[in-house]
């Protein structure tokens, strides 16, 4: 099976995203294929919810996420967060773009690109490409809610693998649209400082010019 995108890290019960290298093409064994799909047809089978599920987890992990949905009142109880149109909208497309990766078949550059194209739209978002590193441990979460007595470690080691690269591509896309901007800014500062410096130099000798050209007054 190969791996050259993404890897997971384990530490003190939190899973995150190896982003060491930048995402590389990545095979999935057939074994594990049957696995996503046999399990999606249970995770699928309620998606709002279950998209939902993830986002109460990132919210519980990584409160400060929660800034990004400003029109959301946020409480301690699933019960009431399902009921916000904003947060299911999201769960929503969060789960509809897992099913997409399942009906092009798990194709590395299909996925890479559609995750790419995802985490440039947060990039426009301002989101931080570090607070993605917690979506396969909230998807964990999710994960041991909708199978219930079908959850496994192994269910959930395979799901890791596929969600390593994925969020992988999601944050080099975010870190790339992160450092062109502040590239922009910096240019910006750069060409704004330059115009004042000229701008007062022009001034000072302005002023010096039209000091000579004023009479004497004895």
């Amino acid at each position: 099976m190969g791996s050259a995108g993404g890897k997971l890290i384990t530490t003190d019960n939190h899973v995150r995203v190896d982003h060491s290298n930048r995402t590389q093409p990545f095979t999935l064994s057939k074994r594990n294929k049957k696995i996503i799909r046999q399990t999606w047809k249970k995770i699928s089978a309620n998606k709002i919810e279950n998209g939902v599920l993830v986002f109460f987890k990132l919210f519980q992990i990584i409160p400060d996420a929660k800034q990004y949905f400003t029109s959301v009142e946020f409480f301690n109880d699933m019960k009431d967060l399902i009921k916000d149109p904003l947060v299911r909208s999201h769960g929503l497309r969060f789960m509809k773009a897992i099913e997409t990766m399942l009906e092009i078949e798990f194709d590395s550059n299909g996925c890479i690109f559609l995750f790419s194209a995802i985490g440039n739209r947060h990039c426009s978002y301002g989101i931080e490409a570090d607070y993605l590193d917690y979506v396969p441990q909230a998807f964990r979460f999710m994960l041991t809610k909708a199978l219930g007595n079908n959850y496994t470690d192994k269910i959930a080691s395979v799901w890791d693998e596929i969600l390593s690269h994925i969020i992988k591509a999601m944050q080099d896309k975010v870190r790339e649209g992160t450092k062109l901007k502040e590239d922009k800014e910096e240019v910006a500062r750069r060409i704004s400082s330059a115009y004042l410096t000229d701008k007062k130099g022009e001034d000072c000798k302005s002023t010096t010019n039209g000091s000579e050209d004023s009479p004497n007054v004895m």
